[in-house]
């Protein structure tokens, strides 16, 4: 998942500063930061977690004017505890926000191939149906997400089921 993290970086640096040359070649001090975030991480973390954690990490961020410019992200900036709970503790209304700016930056998944798509696609769906499991605000998540599948096991015992099947959801 190192390379994975590196590459994807780059690409949301690339993307948010604006300069299309960039390339991340992390020092020793770098490489030891990102596997101590990466080694503390649930196996059940995958590439379209880490794509959204990072580009989450990134909308966050890129529009501070800092000393080192605007769009300028750092690395220590977007990994660690602190970023994790930002991530994990994020409301629906960032979410929604961050999706607009993955829009205007035009910011696609490049970890994803096709094959990895599906299942790695339905074990993320499935974090995030479980994110919010049986609450209001998961049911919110869900209806803007359009995380309802009337074969999915949470989905069936969630107590929000009848109002997603109403919804057409």
């Amino acid at each position: 998942m190192f390379e994975d993290f590196v590459k994807l970086y780059e690409y949301l640096y690339q993307k948010t500063s604006g300069n299309k040359l960039f390339e991340f070649k992390p020092n020793k001090t770098n490489k030891i930061k990102i596997d101590c975030f990466l080694n503390g991480l649930t196996s059940s973390y995958g590439q379209f977690w880490l794509f959204n954690f990072l580009t989450y990490q990134f909308f966050r961020y890129h529009d501070l004017k800092t000393r080192f410019g605007r769009g300028i992200v750092q690395l220590n900036w977007v990994i660690g505890k602190k970023a994790l709970n930002k991530f994990n503790n994020a409301s629906e209304e960032e979410f929604y926000m961050m999706e607009e700016f993955k829009s205007n930056y035009s910011i696609k998944n490049i970890l994803a191939s096709r094959k990895d798509i599906s299942e790695s696609y339905k074990v993320y769906l499935d974090q995030e149906r479980k994110r919010f499991y049986g609450t209001i605000r998961g049911y919110i998540h869900c209806t803007e997400l359009g995380l309802y599948d009337p074969i999915n096991k949470n989905c069936m015992f969630c107590k929000n089921n009848l109002n997603c099947k109403s919804n057409g959801l």
